[in-house]
């Protein structure tokens, strides 16, 4: 487990007091929290305890511009039809909602942290059920960690516009073919709660490394924020550890990724591509 303290939010507040804020700030998020949030994010429920979910963690500037670009590609498109549309009906709640939309686009590049949610294996496209089974298994963890995300006072949004072609969204992130992108959550510190003004709790001291600092180890679990505070920031890949680690739900140890793409790894620290 990382060594971080409790969110101390209630549930109910968190629930009731969520929203998707999508006008992101620049300041850096502390890696601790983010093991910490994506600690509870896998304390989900999934389909048959399969528990095949990874979550990308995308830290690297060239790795956030790509995702960047497959985002405003769609939005460019969509983005006045949306407006247009909402204008004639007189909708301004929509329109408030493109304004914020075509905001991310913008800055999509300035996100600190984007968290990207997958599955192990292939989303078979029929019969629906079994679609619908296996999104079943990476949702519930994604509201998992938007509710934490909540209580520890960062700001977060759920989108899939950047997956809009699982190829180039797997040949962005460096992904294996067997590994399907679901859900885009970018993350952000904010200094006050938009709801009441009041300062959110939340670090964001990042910790930065020198770029011959030690990237892969065979740490254990209790030694990962160390290993995190002397590796570079990349793009961090992290999933539920294996059967020995079962009911910890403890993330499994660090591995460097091997010469062959498609080896299965638990926790890889990759370049951008």
């Amino acid at each position: 487990m990382t060594q971080h303290e409790p969110l101390a939010m209630p549930l109910e507040e968190a629930m009731r007091t969520q929203r998707a804020l999508r006008r992101i700030k620049s300041d850096p998020v502390d890696d601790s929290l983010v093991l910490h949030l994506l600690e509870l994010a896998m304390k989900a429920p999934t389909g048959s305890n399969a528990q095949n979910w990874e979550f990308v963690v995308v830290k690297d500037r060239e790795v956030v511009a790509k995702l960047g670009r497959l985002n405003r590609s769609v939005i460019k498109l969509v983005s006045p039809i949306y407006k247009r549309s909402s204008e004639r009906r007189g909708d301004e709640k929509m329109l408030r909602l493109q304004k914020a939309v075509q905001w991310q686009a913008d800055h999509f590049d300035e996100i600190p942290v984007v968290i990207v949610a997958c599955l192990k294996g292939v989303i078979p496209p029929w019969p629906s059920v079994a679609t619908s089974s296996a999104y079943g298994s990476i949702y519930p963890a994604v509201q998992n960690l938007l509710l934490a995300a909540r209580a520890a006072g960062l700001g977060a949004a759920l989108i899939t516009v950047p997956l809009w072609s699982k190829l180039l969204a797997r040949r962005a992130l460096g992904l294996p073919w067997n590994v399907t992108p679901c859900a885009v959550i970018p993350l952000t510190a904010r200094n006050t709660d938009p709801l009441s003004g009041i300062p959110w709790q939340c670090s964001a001291a990042l910790v930065e490394s020198s770029s011959d600092a030690p990237r892969v180890c065979g740490h254990n679990a209790g030694e990962r924020s160390a290993v995190l505070n002397s590796c570079r920031p990349s793009v961090h890949q992290y999933c539920k550890s294996s059967t020995a680690q079962e009911n910890s739900g403890d993330v499994s140890t660090v591995r460097r990724r091997g010469p062959d793409p498609f080896v299965p790894l638990a926790h890889r620290t990759v370049t951008a591509p």
